[in-house]
């Protein structure tokens, strides 16, 4: 008789493994897809926004142009206000995939991907999985990182060097990984090939304030100091600096550096460049409409990351005393992190979590007071702390929430009030989905909205994703687990904006570009010279392809009533002897009803914009930068003291298209 076979026994180990895999990858599927939405839908779909993309894009189209990797050119002239490494991504884009706006956002569509997914990975052995999902998805749908990324390049790039310079310092220095010790030096260089010197003053002044909060012993300090790494770091810095520092050095004679470090740096930091009025209070609303609605909680969030350490740590949790600032209730806390250090050269996972918080809190802290101080003030400003915030962020809702489920009765009874409020700031999240998903559904079909098919589904789309997320919230709310019921929140942020971002962008696009878009792209390689005239918008240089001279009063034209006589030769209406076109929109060229006497003619017009010939006379080109800088230089006039003229690196008059072509000739 034939035996009988056993049943196969189950591989729970197998299963297990399976199962953890999946746990491990879904945060991972769950990043992707909001990036992909967020940064990567519709990226080409509407015209480039002026001011702060366009300089950026028409300098890297020029860089292909004239085939100068080195020395920045914008309106065909050296670009002195910024380093080049946001040029060469863009350019780099151009030259694989083709000149366009899609090409010209790729690269920081992928940086900004990065930036989050780097995040996430270091929060995660600092903080722990569920912290480090939330405040990688709040970073990621932050509406001023989103807006940011879509309009500032230079600032996108710039503060996902410093965010991870941040990140890697914690990990190198409090969880002692090699790895991230390379990545705190590669993330400095990039930031200084970035945006120079403020790269390591905003990174420094953070960890400063730490340092001086935490007050470490001298031998801690070297051993953090020795975590870095720094003989390796100095030369991976070195790698990614040096080049191109010397370069721009050795091809404009040091005038580069030197516009570059006195008058971008210093003097915008003393307020003689953008010559707006600074305030003590501006960031504060910068904050809470860049991080809504998480600023709703930001005081939670100072409370646990900053105050309450701030007090155990100087003040041993109890009244402000001066003897209490020699901290001997902390003597027997610091003996056992000393007995743990000697017997593993790693910390304890609550020690390196503490130090994290503390240190991502102090820079923020520091970032935040060294802006307010400054003299000039924009909100792109302040966006490197947003990512740090949103860290932060998680990690408070995840502490308060599991201070009420834990055994410390002190401690439950201490942030109960705060868990409570942020129990009704999970409700509060849900209402805004609510109320967001009604209004997408509806807006998408009301008649009288001034949408086009595209935006309507764009606006279906994010009402229906919106829809799905807020019902997800209110299961997750009645089930009592708050936190997912927040993550939920992000996750729908995502949605919501990864369908409402390009449809915004797509409609203020038309109103207030597409039809200078129109008119510029006809000038397009037009042989005749070419002012805008009234509002300064950048990008008619890359739609014209070609010097562009930007006027903003009528006083700058000259009128001509015979020939000009220049070395015994007649020219036409201009120097050049060649037409003067003039391109604005109705707004501003009514100005020109001041000077009758100069004649213009209507020769094309698309909506409120419009081209003019002007038969009688021309634009006073302004002076090159080069130019500038060069008489500022030699006539001993500092950097540093023109506020009376106002942004001096703003490349209004044009330079010569074919500059490139008599390179070496001379």
């Amino acid at each position: 008789m034939e035996s009988q076979k056993a049943p196969e026994a189950t591989d729970i180990t197998s299963n297990t493994t399976q199962s953890r895999t999946k746990s491990e990858l879904a945060p991972w599927i769950v990043l992707a897809l909001a990036c992909g939405g967020l940064y990567f839908n519709c990226l080409g779909s509407w015209a480039f926004t002026d001011p702060g993309e366009s300089y950026y894009t028409e300098a890297a189209r020029e860089m292909l142009e004239c085939g100068d990797w080195i020395v920045p050119h914008l309106n065909y002239q050296i670009y002195f206000s910024k380093p080049i490494l946001t040029f060469w991504l863009i350019a780099a884009s151009y030259k694989l995939f083709g000149i366009s706006e899609l090409a010209a956002r790729l690269p920081f569509a992928i940086v900004a991907t990065a930036t989050i997914f780097t995040t996430y990975a270091g929060a995660k052995k600092l903080f722990g999985a569920k912290p480090a999902l939330l405040g990688a998805l709040i970073a990621a749908g932050s509406p001023l990182a989103v807006v940011f990324s879509k309009t500032s390049p230079i600032d996108l790039l710039f503060c996902a060097a410093l965010n991870l310079a941040v990140v890697a310092f914690a990990m190198s220095v409090f969880a002692g990984s090699l790895p991230w010790a390379c990545a705190l030096w590669a993330a400095l260089g990039i930031a200084v090939l970035t945006k120079g010197p403020a790269g390591l003053v905003l990174f420094g002044l953070g960890t400063a304030l730490f340092l001086l909060l935490e007050k470490p012993t001298l031998k801690t300090l070297g051993n953090w100091f020795m975590a870095t790494r720094p003989a390796l770091g100095a030369l991976i810095f070195a790698a990614v600096t040096v080049p191109w520092y010397y370069g721009v050095w050795k091809a404009t004679k040091g005038l580069f550096l030197e516009v570059f470090f006195i008058y971008e740096n210093l003097a915008r930091l003393q307020g003689k460049t953008n010559l707006l009025k600074s305030s003590w209070f501006f960031f504060i609303p910068v904050l809470a409409y860049g991080l809504a609605p998480w600023s709703l909680i930001l005081a939670q969030v100072v409370k646990v990351t900053f105050g309450d350490v701030i007090a155990e740590r100087w003040f041993g949790g109890g009244r402000l005393t001066f003897r209490s600032t020699y901290r001997p209730h902390m003597r027997a806390a610091a003996t056992a992190v000393e007995g743990a250090k000697k017997a593993s050269p790693v910390l304890p996972q609550d020690e390196i979590e503490r130090l994290s918080v503390y240190y991502l809190s102090s820079w923020c802290l520091a970032v935040f007071l060294f802006f307010s101080i400054s003299k000039t003030q924009l909100p792109t400003y302040i966006q490197p702390i947003i990512t740090p915030l949103a860290l932060l962020t998680a990690v408070t809702i995840t502490k308060l929430f599991d201070s009420q489920s834990g055994d410390d009765a002190k401690l439950a009874d201490k942030l109960k009030y705060d868990a409570k409020w942020v129990n009704i700031f999970t409700k509060i999240c849900a209402g805004l989905s609510c109320a967001a998903a009604a209004a997408c559904l509806v807006a998408s079909v009301m008649p009288f909205m001034p949408f086009y098919l595209p935006q309507r589904i764009l606006f279906a789309a994010a009402g229906i994703l919106t829809t799905i997320g807020a019902v997800v919230q209110i299961k997750r709310i009645k089930a009592g687990e708050t936190v997912d019921a927040l993550i939920a929140h992000a996750c729908t942020i995502a949605a919501l904006t990864s369908f409402l971002t390009p449809a915004i962008f797509q409609i203020e696009a038309h109103f207030r570009q597409d039809n200078m878009v129109s008119l510029a792209r006809r000038l397009k390689d037009s042989k005749e010279e070419v002012a805008l005239f009234g509002t300064y918008m950048p990008s008619a240089m890359y739609y014209m392809q070609r010097p562009v001279d930007y006027m903003s009063e009528v006083a700058q034209f000259t009128a001509v009533k015979e020939p000009i006589l220049i070395d015994d030769f007649t020219y036409g209406p201009t120097r050049s002897g060649r037409r003067q076109l003039i391109l604005g929109d109705d707004k501003h060229m009514a100005q020109f009803k001041q000077r009758p006497e100069l004649r213009l003619k209507e020769i094309a017009r698309k909506g409120d914009w419009a081209i003019y010939d002007l038969a009688n006379g021309f634009a006073e080109r302004p002076r090159k930068l080069e130019e500038t800088f060069k008489f500022l230089k030699f006539s001993k006039h500092s950097f540093t003291d023109t506020a009376a003229f106002g942004p001096l690196t703003v490349p209004l008059g044009g330079g010569d298209a074919e500059w490139f072509k008599y390179r070496g000739k001379h």
